[in-house]
């Protein structure tokens, strides 16, 4: 463009700007718009209403008229993330519910497209990988699973799409054993997430008067967690259990039931002894799952029962007769 070096250096310590006509020929070059190499973002009423009504018609499934409003979108907004966000889910969701390949295709253009338009984004559950996952969503709606099961593993962080990726390749005779190992990482993923989810949830409901509900997810859990076990062996899920096993103590107290308080820091007391006496930090013994060399870890307690005693130290003000109990019934078991 005839530019020096010394003019570029100038622009980008905001010395100085370009004129209109090469902002216009720059804006070009990179295939955007003046405005958002300005940094400039539309926050107009109209575009909200626009954008509102987008995703009303988009959710009452109004699909022919929200594409009238979507295209029209599109040409007055051809740069703005939300825009081209919102009209790619409008043509996803369409696409899969009616089954149009070209839907689809529409859909992949306008996810890509945004991801040029990312840095715009402010929604937190909005990313790339997120985005490129909506790709490979398309890509198998459409029937081509090498290229979604291909972008799914490229996109799994932390093992995001290890239950999407093990669906896809279950449907497979030859790569169903690949599935499994997929889907058993998913299923130590869930219940890893469902003991934190116990552990929040019952801290909430104590603190807002609700331990009956508390008691019933803990319990619940319980159940799931023994499903898991192969019987007669012990695994890391038993010291979980104990860690459970005192929350549900907790939620008794607050509901008024010492009896029944105590009957879980019995079986709790129980549960410690046999892990403690045998520790087995793998994944080994349990149903579903097929082993891996990980062990897993906790901050819960160097034991069981070193983990029952520092929960109830912690919780002493507020339950202050249950780490007497809990000593009165290791002394009983001794």
């Amino acid at each position: 463009m005839g530019i020096t070096v010394g003019t570029v250096s100038k622009w980008e310590t905001g010395s100085c700007v370009p004129d209109v006509s090469l902002m216009m020929e720059l804006a070009e070059f990179f295939e955007t718009s003046v405005d958002v190499l300005l940094g400039y973002e539309q926050q107009s009423m109209a575009l909200e209403d626009r954008l509102e009504r987008l995703k009303n018609l988009r959710m009452s499934k109004h699909y022919d008229e929200a594409f009238r409003e979507g295209e029209q979108a599109l040409q007055k907004y051809p740069n703005s993330f939300r825009v081209v966000y919102e009209c790619a889910q409008l043509y996803q969701v369409a696409g899969i519910e009616l089954g149009d390949g070209q839907m689809l295709q529409r859909c992949r253009a306008l996810f890509r497209r945004s991801l040029g338009l990312l840095d715009q984004n402010r929604d937190p559950e909005i990313g790339e990988i997120s985005i490129r996952n909506d790709i490979a969503a398309a890509y198998l709606s459409q029937g081509e699973r090498e290229k979604g099961i291909a972008l799914l593993k490229e996109n799994n962080t932390a093992g995001i799409n290890n239950v999407a990726i093990g669906n896809e390749l279950a449907m497979d005779e030859a790569t169903s054993e690949e599935a499994l190992t997929y889907l058993s990482k998913a299923l130590l993923d869930a219940g890893s997430q469902l003991v934190r989810f116990a552990i929040g949830y019952t801290n909430a409901c104590l603190r807002l008067g609700r331990a009956g509900d508390a008691l019933a997810f803990t319990q619940l859990l319980l159940q799931f967690q023994e499903g898991l076990k192969k019987p007669g062996k012990t695994s890391y899920l038993d010291k979980v259990s104990v860690m459970l096993l005192t929350l549900c103590a907790f939620s008794s107290m607050d509901m008024g039931d010492a009896a029944q308080a105590e009957e879980y820091l019995k079986q709790a007391r129980d549960q410690a002894a046999r892990f403690d006496a045998a520790p087995n930090c793998t994944m080994e013994h349990l149903r579903f799952i097929i082993p891996s060399q990980n062990a897993a870890y906790d901050d819960f307690g160097a034991t069981a029962a070193d983990g029952i005693r520092r929960l109830l130290e912690e919780n002493r003000e507020e339950y202050p007769g249950l780490l007497e109990q809990w000593e009165k019934l290791c002394r009983e078991g001794n």
